[in-house]
């Protein structure tokens, strides 16, 4: 089943943080071997507060494949409390369009802890829901279904 069109994953990268220790747990967090999938992991540079360089790196998961294991290691690295907070709020994670935002503690994660938060230094995820017909009754269904 298609859950999602896409998956996009973003995360900023401060001065004085360890860049490649972001990018690599940027890969755990896709569960996919990017290289061998030929997926993309994009850093920009932009100027951030005090004129200080940040790095902003974004990767894109568009096939099904891709998408759906994303999905099942998201499934099953959160807890069930976790869980249950995201079905809570579907209402004000879910916008107009459909899509399904998520945010991940960065400290957290680069300490392999999954930890849902609503603002601050983050892994921001942000899901296209997949609902046919297109409705964002139908897209709850489905958010529902994922995180189950």
């Amino acid at each position: 089943m298609k859950y999602v069109h896409y998956v996009r994953i973003r995360v900023f990268s401060m001065p004085g943080e360890d860049l490649e220790a972001i990018k690599k747990k940027t890969e755990e967090l896709l569960s996919i071997d990017s290289e061998k999938e030929k997926i993309n992991m994009n850093i920009k540079k932009s100027k951030g507060f005090e004129e200080k360089i940040i790095s902003v790196i974004e990767v894109e998961l568009k096939k099904s494949s891709h998408t759906n294991t994303f999905l099942k290691n998201l499934n099953k690295s959160l807890n069930k409390e976790q869980k249950a907070l995201l079905l809570r709020q579907i209402e004000s994670r879910l916008d107009e369009t459909n899509h399904f935002y998520i945010r991940l503690s960065k400290k957290d994660l680069l300490n392999d802890k999954y930890n849902i938060i609503d603002k601050g230094d983050c892994f921001h995820i942000t899901m296209s829901i997949a609902s046919y017909p297109s409705s964002r009754s139908r897209a709850i269904e489905v958010i529902n279904e994922i995180f189950k």
